[in-house]
């Protein structure tokens, strides 16, 4: 389990292939409750709130592992949502998470996402890559 007494997470969130112009924040959280680790950044533009949130859902999360993305989630798997005031825009059914640095003693993660949602009405795929780092665990 994390160390709890870190209350303040740092870092930045970026992304791309969103239908927005590039999602870039340093308003960011990390934490693990249970067997779920959630990573998540919100930003506004234009006076929107959005917010992306990338789940781990695995007893222990280690760094080198990749996890693969379904749709609902489900142990030993991730899930990414990106949504704003009007709701879910973006709900990936594929793609993978990699988890290349995670130090619980350090509270210290980096993740890079590939997240590939596909329309059953359209032949259009679309994919989210995501670079974030995060500097302690609330």
């Amino acid at each position: 389990m994390i160390n709890r007494t870190s209350t303040q997470t740092t870092g930045q969130m970026i992304a791309s292939g969103l239908n927005v112009e590039g999602f870039v924040t340093t308003n960011v959280q990390a934490y693990q409750r249970g067997s779920i680790t959630r990573f998540a950044g919100a930003e506004n533009l234009s006076g929107i709130h959005q917010t992306l949130k990338i789940y781990v859902d695995a007893e222990d999360v280690v760094a080198g592992t990749t996890y693969e993305i379904t749709a609902g989630g489900a142990p030993g798997k991730a899930s990414v949502f990106f949504s704003t005031d009007d709701g879910v825009l973006f709900r990936a059914d594929s793609g993978t998470v990699k988890i290349e640095i995670f130090d619980k003693e350090l509270q210290k993660a980096v993740i890079k996402v590939k997240a590939l949602q596909h329309s059953h009405d359209q032949v259009e795929e679309v994919e989210v890559l995501v670079e974030a780092d995060f500097k302690g665990f609330s």
